[in-house]
């Protein structure tokens, strides 16, 4: 497992996550490339990178144009003004017509171009058409016959939706519309999506579109079996699917991540809560969502670190870091120097 120090850091200016094995690294004469968990340099070099996903990364070449390459570090032959990751499979990208279509992983091009696509998810795309209205197609191009306002993605086998009245609502996969309008809606998670009602408040369905019994001056969606909801005095807390709500009203929160969540307190200092509610001791200036048994937090000097799920605070601390990923984390030391710990 790559140590602390282990990667050559000579000509790199700054490292990036890692995703897929690779992490994205700035060079000194502002060019990027990747580098694998060794700390061994790919070949290229490249005015701009995305990560690496579902085994391509993104790379803008010095015309502009932007390209993808394989984990060998191979590039694939097509230019194009822009390119999105893959997503199960395809990939969207700009032709130099300014429409959008997709590659498959061998880069050959679908035959239907668009105003404006969104990557597959669920195993349809959302599009918009000529007459600017969205669609949805599936992986070998075919459209839905429904055409809306604007739309979402798939989740849990629903999409929203917005219909010409400027209400919204659900399809199904076949396209078929649940009975429910609403001021606004988002994607079911965990069996449950939220909706605003006539009268402003928020409230969440099931999968049968029928309405729970609570009404919320805002809510989020579903993470690990609870969501925050804004209750009437203005205060946060966290109800679980059942619709029973936690004990505890903070003036903002984060979504559950790995058993944990984020809470900012009446002092305006952030701390972590379990499952059951209980707070940890900690208290900070920022914390981000634990991710892969840790949380990266900001002290009151300012400096940064982790913390694990105990609630104890790792030794290293740091001007700057990014979140733990793939077992390491990218940290920024005292001199400005980027390097990655384990």
């Amino acid at each position: 497992m790559l140590k602390k120090g282990k990667v050559n850091m000579k000509g790199i200016k700054k490292i990036y996550k890692y995703r897929e094995g690779f992490a994205r690294v700035e060079l000194d004469d502002g060019y990027y490339a990747f580098i694998d968990q060794n700390g061994n340099l790919q070949d290229g070099r490249y005015k701009a990178v995305l990560n690496y996903h579902e085994g391509f990364a993104c790379v803008q070449l010095d015309d502009g144009k932007w390209s993808f390459i394989d984990r060998n570090g191979k590039l694939q032959d097509g230019r194009y003004n822009w390119v999105e990751d893959y997503s199960e499979g395809l990939a969207r990208v700009q032709l130099d017509d300014g429409k959008w279509a997709f590659i498959d992983q061998k880069g050959n091009l679908q035959d239907s171009r668009y105003l404006v696509a969104f990557s597959y998810h669920k195993g349809f795309a959302r599009v918009e058409l000529d007459d600017e209205k969205w669609a949805f197609i599936d992986r070998n191009g075919k459209l839905q016959d429904g055409r809306y306002l604007n739309a979402k993605d798939y989740s849990e086998g629903f999409a929203c939706v917005k219909l010409d009245d400027g209400k919204w609502a659900f399809i199904d996969q076949k396209g078929n519309l649940q009975d429910g309008r609403y001021l606004v809606a988002f994607s079911y998670h965990k069996g449950f999506a939220s909706v605003k009602l006539e009268d402003g408040k928020w409230a969440f369905i099931d999968r049968n579109g029928k309405l729970q019994d609570g009404r919320y001056l805002d809510a989020c969606s579903y993470h690990e079996g609870f969501v925050s909801v804004k209750l009437d005095d203005g205060k946060w807390a966290f109800m679980d699917r059942n619709g029973k709500l936690q004990d505890g009203r903070y003036k903002s929160v984060g979504d559950y991540s790995e058993c944990f969540a984020w809470v900012k307190l009446d002092d305006g200092k952030l701390a972590f809560i379990d499952r059951n509610g209980n707070l940890q001791d900690g208290r900070y200036v920022w914390a981000s969502d634990y991710s892969v048994g840790f949380a990266r937090v900001k002290l009151d000097d300012e400096k940064w670190t982790f913390v694990d799920r105990n609630g104890k605070l790792q030794p290293g601390i740091y001007k700057n870091a990014f979140d733990y990923c793939e077992g390491f984390a990218c940290v920024m030391l005292e001199d400005g120097k980027w390097t990655v710990v384990d």
